[in-house]
């Protein structure tokens, strides 16, 4: 199998592993027994854990930047921002999932814990920048897209459990946007 095509199996068995384990169960060891390969030909791959859930990472964040960059076409920032937010709303669950174990604080591996901070950060930088770039760097602003994204959690798992209707959740979310406006 050439390089980039073992590397990108070594990421679906992750994304795999991490449904079953969640951020903290995912390591070397269980992605070389998941996958029938040897410790070895993982660390080739990725060095450490944080590098094998950054990849994977940056592959999900690849995956939502087609979507949004649709959503995003030829309208002002702050309207293309609250479109890329709804479509965050409807993501699939499995990606939902991926988000919250790389995105949650109750993370305990140091490793974890690093990648969900650097996750986190970016994730607000991204927002922030597109919401209100003149104070994205604000501990106001930055703090309301955090509150927006934990919100968002708490919608997930009303959809997921068909407890409210898609529309309601973005009413619900909606509710969290009091950004200034520009």
């Amino acid at each position: 199998m050439r390089q980039g095509a073992r590397r990108h199996a070594l990421l679906d068995d992750a994304d795999a592993l991490l449904d079953e384990v969640g951020l903290d169960g995912l390591t070397i060891a269980a992605l070389a027994e998941h996958s029938g390969v040897s410790r070895q030909l993982v660390y080739q791959h990725f060095p450490t854990v944080t590098d094998l859930v950054s990849a994977m990472t940056v592959r999900r964040f690849e995956e939502l930047s087609k979507h949004f960059d649709e959503a995003r076409k030829e309208l002002p920032s702050r309207e293309a921002a609250y479109n890329q937010l709804r479509l965050v709303l409807e993501l699939d669950p499995r990606l939902r999932q991926f988000l919250r174990e790389i995105l949650s604080p109750r993370v305990r591996s140091d490793d974890g814990r690093q990648v969900a901070v650097i996750a986190r950060d970016r994730l607000i930088d991204r927002w922030a920048s597109a919401i209100d770039p003149d104070h994205h760097r604000d501990p106001e602003v930055r703090a309301r897209i955090w509150a927006v994204f934990y919100s968002l959690w708490g919608v997930w798992d009303m959809l997921d459990a068909g407890e409210i209707s898609l529309e309601q959740g973005w009413e619900i979310v909606q509710s969290f946007l009091k950004f200034p406006q520009p």
